[in-house]
């Protein structure tokens, strides 16, 4: 089993961060365009802490801007961009590894104390990085300080809610929108939906089709939770 070379120390900002916002390196070229766009919709501000993932701290130097901090096992970075993060405070990770580069990025969000993770970059590509990117972001929801957990590429918006996060849910979202609740990592339970045309009250979510395509009647909508995680699906094509 290969381990990373732990990072000496952490930057922070003047004042402790409470939001992450996190570009992995799962850019294709025609997601470039939707990744500026959803940074100006985010507006960043000086206490944000950025963090690159590997190609993806090459995307903020494009960007203009330095990150806080960048984790990676610099497969996909350029050496020019790898020169240029030589301030940077990093972490080095081996390619022989059993975990992705994604898991020790957002092991360093939570060493740094933010509550809130946006995750951009990391979705799309390859079906089985897409697949296992869900799972960490999954077990990140219910990871302390940890309490929001969005991840955002140009097919949709996920949203990671677990029952180690506050209670309920509230999703500010239009009228009709076409969205999907499922489980992940376990089954959802004692889960209850409310401002939904498919409700639920105290009820069981299986690893099935079952929280397929709901539709938002009521803004905001909640979920709530007695045990599990889930992932709200809302894809860019309405339906």
């Amino acid at each position: 089993m290969a381990t990373s070379k732990k990072p000496s120390n952490v930057l922070r900002s003047s004042s402790d961060p409470k939001r992450a916002i996190l570009i992995g390196p799962a850019i294709q070229k025609q997601d470039r365009t939707f990744l500026k766009k959803k940074l100006l919709q985010l507006r960043i501000q000086k206490s944000d802490w950025l963090l690159g993932v590997d190609g993806g701290a090459q995307f903020w130097l494009e960007l203009g801007v330095v990150p806080n901090y960048a984790v990676g096992d610099w497969d996909s970075l350029s050496p020019r961009s790898f020169k240029r993060l030589k301030d940077t405070p990093k972490e080095t990770l081996s390619q022989d590894k059993l975990r992705s580069d994604l898991h020790y990025a957002i092991q360093s969000a939570s060493r740094v104390g933010v509550s809130e993770l946006i995750c951009l970059g990391v979705t799309g590509g390859r079906p089985d990085h897409h697949l296992a990117s869900l799972y960490e972001l999954a077990n990140a929801s219910r990871q302390s300080p940890l309490r929001s957990v969005t991840a955002f590429g140009p097919e949709g918006d996920y949203h990671f809610f677990s029952d180690f996060m506050p209670q309920p849910l509230r999703l500010s979202l239009k009228k009709a929108t076409l969205l999907s609740i499922l489980p992940v990592l376990e089954e959802a339970q004692g889960l209850s939906l409310s401002g939904f045309r498919y409700p639920m009250n105290n009820g069981l979510l299986s690893f099935s089709s079952h929280g397929l395509s709901n539709v938002v009647s009521k803004t905001p909508c909640e979920i709530q939770l007695r045990s599990g995680c889930v992932v709200v699906m809302i894809p860019t094509e309405q339906k």
